[in-house]
């Protein structure tokens, strides 16, 4: 159980478990879903991983939302169904989502070492070991995004956050719903960005969004006790970044 009560899998040779438990996975995202989510709110998780944001916002969103749980990996998938069998408010949907309906294969998946490593990207970060992306080539069912909220929510309803990390394949799903932040139909998202691949997409979605939303970079500040801290974004300033780092929109 974590802090908050947010249920958790533990098991201490898994980085992605590990730095759970230790409170320092994705904390800055953790914290920050309490100020973008209220009662009643949609989140869809896109790479819900073994469910720890899943479950972070179930809690806040209540009875009356939901959480939408998209995770491809089998290894993930057993994780994240144990940690969210009591929380009547989340769908388990088992596919990748990218640009277009179909199949897609998945490597890293298995490695032992790091059950969330799985990518349609294989190899995408600098200075892995080669090792952590051999392994079985899995082929998975593939969405797009647009179908995903077609089946998943009623016509025309907003998403009350859209997270986005599937380990440098952000821009395919993306693609999967091109006139979506145009709708306006989004009230927050977040997007992990990774700069170890081209991050043009980054700049063409700041630049779509520019007149309807406010662009952040999240961080923390503090050397001892850290703190949330959103920092302003732009074009220039975010194709500038070297560091991968998660990109927050939030609707004007």
């Amino acid at each position: 159980m974590l802090p908050g009560g947010a249920p958790l899998v533990h098991d201490p040779s898994d980085w992605t478990c590990r730095s759970a438990y230790e409170g320092t996975y994705e904390r800055e995202v953790l914290r920050l879903l309490g100020d973008l989510l209220s009662a009643g709110d949609v989140v869809i998780d896109v790479g819900a991983n073994v469910g720890i944001i899943t479950a972070h916002a179930s809690r806040i969103v209540g009875p009356t939302g939901r959480v939408v749980a998209v995770e491809p990996s089998p290894r993930c998938l057993e994780d994240l169904a144990e940690v969210t069998v009591g929380l009547g408010n989340v769908t388990i949907v088992e596919a990748a989502l990218g640009s277009e309906v179909g199949t897609i294969a998945l490597t890293g998946w298995d490695n032992p070492d790091h059950r969330g490593l799985g990518s349609a990207v294989p190899g995408h970060r600098a200075g892995l070991k080669e090792n952590w992306f051999e392994g079985e080539v899995l082929e998975v069912v593939q969405l797009t995004l647009d179908r995903l909220l077609t089946e998943q929510l009623r016509e025309g309803s907003d998403v009350g956050l859209l997270k986005v990390d599937v380990e440098g394949f952000e821009p395919e799903v993306l693609m999967g719903a091109p006139g979506l932040f145009r709708s306006g139909r989004v009230c927050s998202a977040i997007l992990e960005v990774t700069t170890t691949l081209p991050v043009d997409w980054v700049g063409d979605l700041l630049t779509e969004t520019a007149t309807t939303y406010d662009a952040f970079a999240i961080g923390e500040s503090g050397r001892f006790r850290r703190r949330l801290q959103l920092i302003p974004i732009d074009v220039e300033s975010a194709m500038a970044r070297q560091d991968q780092w998660n990109l927050l929109l939030k609707r004007r």
